[in-house]
């Protein structure tokens, strides 16, 4: 079977189609976010001696509140780019990093680099190193173990959450069948997701309204880290899901353990991370009013794509209640 015709049999398995613009936008709004991006030496190495380096934006008064944002696979800070101006104008500093394996950071491609854990110490490192000593962070599908594990070292420097669909319990999980066939599993493992049609299709199929999204200068963001390397950390993701579900029991500890402001942003129509099931339990753990619960039926996955402004404008009023 050639590999073209097995790359698009594993993204049919995995996820649904595109609905197939195909217009002529240009790739200049992801330069212009690169060339914004400043990059840190982490004091950590890759598999050939190298130091790490993480990709992040940093913009807004350094005096200012900070809030960080946390993307999850297959993705990267790109994520959030309609998101940042409208905090920045809403008064807040804003750092939003490139986890390592994703986006402009270094890509080691080698096993042990990329559990949940190593993720947030790289993140806790960074935000040392930038002297920021407490900040609201905002997390987001794989952000969400990252961001259990960071609260589970120093919890005293994270003030606030903002949960978008994120994972954080088994029940509500609910990750296609087919990646855990051994044949889906193979075919992760020797082809990977480094091609067009196949990031195409698995990117469009987090989103309501996929005819939106699907336009080169939109895609460019996820096309180009993901066939640079990226797709190496995504594969480990989801060859290794049993490491998440593992850690479950231990999540759902760290989170009743937590004293903080909670917020939820929801889309409705994920159909990997059920809302109607994951809501009520972290509303019970984390104490959460229902106030402070949003479920956008406009969104399915990948909401910062769908409403930016409207989570920026639900951020930046539950920081306002916070503070008063």
């Amino acid at each position: 079977m050639k590999p073209l015709v097995v790359l698009s049999l594993l993204a049919f398995l995995l996820t649904g189609a595109c609905a197939g613009n195909r217009n002529a936008d240009t790739k200049q709004m992801y330069q212009q976010f690169l060339l914004a991006q400043s990059h840190m030496q982490l004091h950590e190495t890759g598999p050939d001696g190298e130091r790490l380096r993480m990709a992040y934006t940093d913009v807004g008064p350094r005096s200012a509140p900070t809030v960080l944002l946390v993307h999850g696979v297959p993705t990267s800070s790109w994520l959030y780019r309609d998101m940042i101006p409208v905090l920045v104008a809403h008064g807040y500093r804003v750092v939003a990093p490139d986890n390592i394996g994703f986006g402009s950071s270094s890509k080691p491609q080698a096993e042990g680099y990329y559990s949940h854990a190593a993720q947030a110490e790289r993140l806790l490192d960074l935000m040392q190193q930038l002297g920021i000593e407490r900040w609201h962070q905002v997390l987001h599908d794989v952000g969400g173990p990252i961001s259990w594990e960071m609260a589970a070292v120093q919890p005293h420097r994270i003030h606030s959450l903002t949960i978008l669909n994120t994972i954080a319990y088994e029940a509500g999980f609910s990750p296609p069948r087919a990646v855990d066939s051994p044949v889906v599993r193979f075919s992760m493992r020797m082809i990977g997701f480094d091609n067009r049609p196949v990031i195409r299709n698995v990117i469009c199929s987090m989103v309501q309204k996929p005819e939106e999204l699907d336009t080169p200068r939109k895609l460019e963001g996820y096309y180009r880290p993901l066939m640079n390397g990226a797709d190496y950390a995504y594969r480990d993701f989801l060859l290794n899901l049993d490491d998440t579900r593992a850690a479950f029991p231990r999540y759902r500890e760290i989170l009743s353990s937590l004293e903080k402001p909670v917020q939820v942003i929801w889309g409705a129509h994920d159909d990997v991370l059920i809302g109607a099931t994951t809501i009520p339990l972290l509303q019970s753990d984390l104490r959460i009013p229902p106030s402070q619960i949003h479920v956008l039926d406009s969104a399915k996955h990948l909401l910062q794509e769908e409403e930016p402004e409207l989570i920026a404008d639900y951020i930046a009023e539950f920081l306002r209640q916070e503070a008063e």
